[in-house]
């Protein structure tokens, strides 16, 4: 608890007693003023000093402790204590002048509550214009940084189709421009065609990756061994070049969409044989966690800078931009493996040391064969 908000509880608990100590502190006040200082007290001057048991506990309690200040002001008045400190009461101008009191001091009470509602809902409207201004601030922050990704996604997607479109362009316009051999011929064709390939496998990732957007996926899950995810996955990379370490815990099983799993796996796979070196080590584990399965794979390769992990499954993102499809990718392999992922109700995560290596690691909701 914070030491302003102990200081308001000891506040509130000591609020009962803040009438009787300042009806004593009133009387008090009147003693010293006519037998230490000698100053003559009417009655008049005693009722605005019995307003001050008012004026401290209605300011400090509201109503309520207000109510009991003037109660305790009233026993004062009524001469409850000795005579010669109190208001004298003997006439019936000394009864109008009491209930005169009391009603001023209730006026009194209520124009402090007034007071104190009015600043408490002051500062309420103040505290929600200050949260609202916070959550517009946020609001334009998160547009303003959506507006940006679009922008970068559009231009990275455009240069992205550009790059086969004008190898396209330009081995037609070769095989246009005059005669051309046979074989020649066949070599434009064959470069069309890995163009064309390039650019139909790009076009489907953008089209899974607008699909997960919209929550559209269309995974068509069922219980899967995960040795044979691991599996197909391997059979569809070219890792002969690699040292290749398979652990599967016996009879594990995950409910999954086993293209997508074996996509995703094959994305992981694709990026560590890149960036591991002819002859290193990569290691496939999969076992239970806890309530999930987990699948790991690790490298030995290069390892990404430490300032580029939280863009790593952005789209688009490449930790070397300079490298081109051949080399690098389109940079939207770990983007659909995270959507992938997050469509199962699973998670991945990354972890990279400069130099060392890359672990990624991926979390599904474990099940058990039937």
């Amino acid at each position: 608890m914070s030491t302003t908000r102990r200081r308001a509880s000891l506040l509130r608990a000591a609020i009962p007693y803040r009438p009787y100590s300042a009806a004593v502190g009133s009387v008090v006040l009147i003693a010293l003023a006519e037998d230490v200082w000698h100053v003559p007290i009417d009655d008049r001057s005693r009722f605005l000093i019995l307003l001050v048991p008012v004026a401290v506990s209605a300011w400090l309690g509201g109503i309520g402790p207000g109510l009991v200040g003037l109660a305790m002001s009233g026993i004062v008045a009524a001469s409850f204590l000795p005579p010669r400190y109190s208001l004298r009461i003997d006439s019936p101008g000394d009864i109008v002048s009491l209930a005169l009191y009391v009603v001023v001091s209730l006026v009194f009470i209520l124009i402090i509550e007034s007071q104190r509602r009015s600043k408490r809902a002051l500062q309420d409207r103040e505290a929600e214009i200050g949260k609202l201004n916070e959550d517009l601030n946020r609001s334009l922050s998160a547009t303003e940084d959506a507006l940006w990704r679009q922008k970068r996604f559009t231009s990275d997607a455009s240069h992205e189709l550009k790059t086969p479109l004008t190898a396209i362009r330009a081995r037609c316009g070769i095989s246009q421009s005059g005669p051309v051999e046979q074989d020649e011929l066949m070599d434009h064709l064959a470069a069309i065609g890995r163009a064309a390939e390039v650019m139909t496998t790009l076009v489907q990732d953008l089209l899974l990756l607008a699909a997960s957007d919209e929550g559209q996926l269309g995974l068509v899950k069922e219980l899967c061994p995960v040795a044979n995810l691991i599996e197909d996955a391997l059979a569809s990379v070219d890792a002969t070049r690699h040292d290749v370490q398979v652990s599967v815990e016996d009879a594990l099983v995950v409910e999954c969409d086993p293209s997508a799993v074996t996509r995703v796996l094959v994305n992981l796979l694709q990026n560590a044989i890149a960036h591991t070196l002819d002859a290193g080590k990569i290691c496939v584990v999969a076992k239970t966690t806890g309530s999930a399965v987990s699948l790991v794979v690790s490298d030995e390769g290069a390892g990404i800078p430490q300032d580029q992990l939280g863009l790593i499954f952005d789209r688009f993102h490449r930790v070397d931009r300079s490298r081109n499809r051949g080399s690098g990718g389109s940079g939207l392999g770990l983007a659909i493996a995270k959507a992938i992922v997050d469509a199962h109700g699973g998670s991945i995560g990354l972890k990279s040391v400069l130099g060392k290596g890359t672990t990624v690691t991926i979390l599904l909701p474990c099940s058990q064969p039937g």
